[in-house]
């Protein structure tokens, strides 16, 4: 007679004739139960030594011992195990998902029970929550499908065997058999449990629970370190048991990517030498930089303007903190393309093996992706929603695995609200040293969850900077760390006369003023607020410039186009003599490292125009006899004032006339000292920054929020690369090809009704016209086609 295997894994119809032993649910939650320990053992005293509580890994061990045997029990029901044994066409609809059949297994499975409640209420409370808390679903949201009886199947002789396994494994009292099913219904009916009446009480016990522990962050801590090693642990060893790999073999991963991936100061040596050596410089230290190199303050900040060589010093930085903290580097950008930059500038010549985690995870763990991609879809994820997760996985185990990682910085951040690819990264996160670069480009939100993130984790190492932060900002920075060191920039740097701010010119002049440029063989860097903007003033350009090169450079290229052009224009302006018009959106603030012999720029607010300077004169230094150059700053046109507020820009206006009114050149400092005299302050209090940090507040809840504020712009593809891929490759796109055919688009209605592909919507051919000539790497981008 065939037995009928509990299954934790897709697995197929037959499960008599397993061919991956860890499919099987008792032998997934030995392997998570070791591969929790196992974490524990090397993250958790320093993950508690970070979160600023008292080491207890003995405790941390035993509760996520506990977790592994626990978490997936529910998978044991009726519902869960028919979608496995269809092979990814299931036809049952679940009426509770597993992890909230665990939560309530823990209450009323009398074996479970009576274990469980040797343990004090917190510990059971502690439990309970990671358990039902273990996946990016089980919120207060949750409520029971209608559906066809539901047994969990506790008769079955491998669920004995399970209980036998937790009893032997921990010295407890051998269980007592079962000799029926516990039975669960949608509608009542005789001798079942009422499924919606279960998941109330689940529901009310945690919110009890929770309601107790809100005001005590010790709580909240130990819970969420629980829960996320708890996470960690389940997702390497769904992962590498994927690939066959024993309980042993998985420690054995543990401890060689974790404990054994890290900095050395050599390695840093080398990676300097080397990246100075590819840009034709000296190692030649600037005191701030030797200042940066020799801070012991776990926070760290430096002011320095664009240019004074704020890289160098937060590697030096960091080489002095590997030596007392070994582990990975985290170098943290505001976006994909100043990542990019400092990838290709500073990691890219070392041999330390760094990654640039924003785009494509090319890790040794290729495989998970395929073999994840085969797994029935039992967790009630939809096709694109398992296969983001899919590669949250793969991208994050590549993560462990890399000493030197330079990312955006919602892969540190993303952690606060629950981020799935943050939460897989934790235990790498608990061994890291971190730079976060231009703070000052943080969202209202993002910088609500950098204060967070110092607030929480008081002693991980990190080190900020910035090329000029508000004071208000600077002023929260110290009320949620006191210990905050500040290192300014080089003031030779800071009060060199770099530019000549010009306002009100009219059209005709600013032909005048781009006419002398080029003749000088100069560089042009023109700014628009909006996409529409550019590509006019682009077309103008052409007309009127037709002996000089014009680029266009904005965010409505296709990815794989729009780092085509960014590499293009960074090198262009890095040929002397050659002049060259670039006409760009808000994107050059950050994203360019370049150095405009004129800027031209629409009024935007003072931290933007603050950035949009940063690309002028860029390389002058004091020992350098280079003239100011110009800034011409134009009013808006007409009233728009998208995508900014219009009091952000009558500041900005008030500002300009405050720095003209110096009747000279200006410097970088006088940017800032003016900039204070006019910035606008926000009230942030440390309860919004708190409550903002879900990751601690959320208890049991995992539910993911919104790392950044809501943007005006969506990413969608092109109907016409779509059916290319399908036509060529016989599937639908993988990810990675995703990422480089997205265009981000302005939000509009019919967006929505349009086919998706992963998760992202298809333009229909005719909705969307896109110019780009790969040839030439030439074109103006997308536009909608119809108004």
């Amino acid at each position: 007679m065939k037995r009928n295997r509990l299954m934790a894994k897709g697995s197929g119809a037959d499960t008599s004739s397993l061919e991956n032993a860890a499919h099987l649910l008792i032998v997934h939650a030995a392997n998570v139960s070791r591969a929790c320990v196992k974490l524990a053992d090397c993250v958790g005293e320093r993950a508690f030594h970070n979160m600023g509580m008292a080491v207890d890994t003995v405790q941390l061990r035993k509760h996520l011992e506990w977790f592994g045997w626990l978490h997936d029990l529910g998978k044991a029901n009726s519902h869960f195990q028919s979608i496995l044994i269809h092979s990814g066409h299931p036809t049952t609809v679940q009426m509770l998902r597993h992890e909230a059949v665990s939560g309530i297994l823990m209450n009323l499975e009398p074996n479970l029970c009576k274990w469980l409640h040797l343990f004090p209420d917190d510990t059971r409370y502690l439990l309970l929550s990671a358990v039902v808390g273990h996946h990016i679903k089980f919120d207060r949201g949750v409520t029971a499908r209608p559906s066809t009886e539901m047994q969990v199947l506790t008769s079955n002789p491998e669920w004995l065997e399970i209980l036998q396994e937790i009893s032997s494994h921990f010295q407890l009292p051998d269980p007592v058999p079962s000799s029926q099913n516990l039975v669960m219904s949608f509608t009542k009916r005789d001798l079942a449990l009422r499924a919606a009446d279960e998941l109330t009480k689940l529901q009310r016990e945690l919110e009890k629970w929770a309601l107790k522990f809100r005001t005590n962050n010790d709580v909240k801590k130990r819970l969420a370190l629980t829960k996320t090693l708890g996470i960690a642990g389940d997702v390497v060893a769904s992962a590498l048991g994927e690939l066959g790999q024993s309980a042993d073999e998985i420690e054995e991963y543990i401890d060689d990517h974790l404990v054994g991936t890290g900095l050395t100061q050599t390695d840093l040596d080398e990676l300097l030498e080397k990246s100075m050596r590819s840009h034709g410089k000296a190692i030649s230290l600037r005191s701030f930089q030797k200042e940066a190199a020799t801070s012991t303050s776990t926070v760290t900040l430096i002011e320095a303007g664009c240019g004074s060589g704020k890289s160098l010093a937060a590697y030096l930085w960091a080489k002095s903190w590997c030596r007392s903290h070994p582990g990975r580097l985290f170098f943290c950008m505001p976006t994909m393309g100043t990542a990019t930059e400092q990838y290709l500038d500073y990691a890219l010549h070392g041999d330390v093996g760094a990654k640039l985690i924003h785009s494509k995870a090319n890790v040794d763990l290729e495989r998970i992706r395929t073999l994840l991609a085969d797994q029935v879809e039992e967790d009630g994820l939809d096709a694109s929603e398992r296969f983001h997760k899919q590669q949250d996985v793969v991208e994050s185990l590549a993560i462990w695995s890399t000493p030197l990682v330079v990312c955006t910085v919602d892969t540190v951040l993303g952690l606060l609200v629950n981020s799935r690819r943050a939460l897989y990264s934790f235990p790498a996160i608990m061994n890291g040293l971190f730079v976060i670069d231009e703070i000052h480009a943080l969202d209202e939100r993002m910088f609500k969850l950098l204060l967070a993130f110092l607030k929480y984790f008081p002693n991980l190492p990190v080190l900020l900077m910035t090329a000029s932060l508000p004071d208000w900002k600077k002023q929260l920075l110290y009320q949620v760390r006191n210990d905050l060191h500040v290192i300014s920039g080089p003031q030779e740097l800071e009060e060199l006369q770099r530019y000549q701010l010009v306002q009100d010119v009219q059209s005709e002049e600013v032909q005048s003023w781009i006419r002398q440029t080029l003749a000088d063989g100069g560089k042009v860097l023109w700014v628009r607020n909006q996409v529409e903007w550019a590509m006019e003033t682009y077309r103008e350009c052409q007309k009127l410039f037709p002996e000089c090169d014009v680029e266009v450079y904005h965010s409505r290229f296709r990815y794989k186009d729009r780092s085509e052009r960014h590499r293009k224009v960074i090198d262009q302006f890095k040929e002397h003599n050659k002049p060259i018009i670039l006409v760009a959106t808000q994107v050059a603030e950050m994203s360019l490292d370049l150095s405009a012999d004129l800027l031209i720029s629409d009024i935007a607010p003072i931290p933007a125009l603050i950035q949009r300077l940063g690309r002028v004169n860029r390389r002058a230094t004091p020992d350098q006899t280079v003239l100011p150059k110009p800034a011409l700053i134009l009013p808006l046109e007409g009233n728009n004032c998208n995508p900014y507020k219009e009091e952000e820009l009558k500041c900005a206006q008030a500002w300009i006339a405050s720095l003209i009114q110096l009747n000279r050149t200006i410097s970088q400092k006088d940017l800032k000292e003016i900039s204070a005299m006019h910035e606008q302050e926000r009230k942030i209090s440390l309860t919004e920054v708190e409550q903002i940090a879900n990751f601690f507040s959320g208890m049991w809840e995992t539910s993911p929020h919104s790392l950044r504020e809501p943007g005006y712009t969506v990413p969608v593809l092109l109907e016409s690369d779509v059916f290319a891929y399908r036509r060529e490759n016989g599937k639908e796109p993988h990810r990675d090809w995703i990422r480089e055919h997205e265009i981000q688009m302005p939000i509009r209605k019919e967006i929505f009704l349009w086919q998706k592909v992963r998760g992202i919507p298809v333009a229909p051919t005719g909705a969307i016209q896109y110019n780009f000539d790969v040839m030439t790497s030439r074109g103006e981008g997308a536009t909608w086609s119809i108004n």
